[in-house]
């Protein structure tokens, strides 16, 4: 960032409005499908998936207030908390949903357990430090605090893309060892999917690093909302495939209306039965995309 306050044309107003747009659409949508597809909702998935689209709603609307001024100064303190919750929700509720998928994946424990150190020391020492260097450039406005906050919001949106890129890599790696040719492909879907999320990603970054703060806010939340979308296509295909294979090597255990249900045990070596997301879904469910 070279500029916190960049003044709105024409132009930017589109892309300020379209990122805006996109982005509370989309958080809807997943609330709507959340709501109408998890058969439960005690599970670290589901709650992952709502904080990440109530961050979006809030990183968006709080953004827009904040830059077309649509506040009094007494309010700019409001304004500020509402987009660094938006932001922590959205971000580290994304990290969350990809690390409790690792759980019906072979990912070992030690695999598991250093990715959730990753992403309490990102959130530690890249969400806080970020909002405080916010509060301080938007409200005292120095030198010192611009600079400051130029510098970390690069550093962290660095090291969020490389935890995103360890998550989805451990989960491309590990998806479909053990199973049957149902799973193949869902792992080349799965590696398509990622590598369109790292272009996104990517585009994030270079705009950030190129100086262009409003232009990347405004995208962010759109590649965010896109991103959790995928999420839930990945997961309905995975959760497809699991039970097609199930089916073909245990059968089915009960069926109750348009639900099959069949025992799914852990196959993650963590020496416990899995929150799968097989169980969370209800059959013919799916997210328009």
């Amino acid at each position: 960032m070279t500029q916190l306050e960049e003044m709105p044309d024409r132009t930017m107003d589109v892309v300020q409005i379209v990122g805006a747009v996109i982005s509370m659409y989309n958080a809807v949508e997943v609330y709507v499908c959340a709501f109408s597809t998890f058969k439960k909702y005690n599970t670290l998935y589901c709650w992952s998936v709502l904080a990440c689209a109530t961050g979006l709603l809030l990183q968006s609307i709080s953004w827009m207030f904040i830059y077309y001024k649509l506040y009094s100064n007494k309010y700019l303190i409001m304004a500020i908390v509402a987009s660094s919750v938006g932001w922590w929700a959205m971000v580290t509720g994304f990290s969350l949903t990809l690390y409790s998928r690792l759980t019906i994946v072979d990912v070992p424990r030690a695999y598991c357990d250093w990715i959730r150190n990753l992403i309490i020391f990102n959130f530690l020492f890249c969400h806080l430090p970020t909002t405080m260097f916010t509060f301080g450039a938007r409200m005292i406005g120095t030198d010192v605090w611009v600079t400051g906050y130029s510098v970390i919001e690069k550093i962290q949106v660095t090291m969020f893309l490389i935890q995103e890129v360890i998550l989805s890599s451990m989960y491309v790696i590990h998806v479909g060892q053990g199973y049957g040719k149902e799973m193949k492909t869902v792992k080349r879907h799965t590696l398509y999917v990622n590598i369109l999320v790292l272009i996104l990603d990517l585009v994030v970054v270079i705009v950030e690093y190129a100086g262009l703060f409003a232009i990347q806010v405004a995208l962010k939340v759109a590649v965010y909302s896109i991103k959790i979308k995928l999420e839930f296509l990945i997961l309905r295909q995975l959760t497809d495939a699991n039970k097609a294979f199930r089916r073909s090597t245990l059968g089915p255990v009960r069926s109750a209306g348009n639900r099959t249900e069949t025992p799914i045990k852990s196959n993650n070596g963590l020496g416990r039965k899995s929150n799968t997301h097989a169980e969370v879904f209800t059959s013919g469910s799916a997210i328009a995309l």
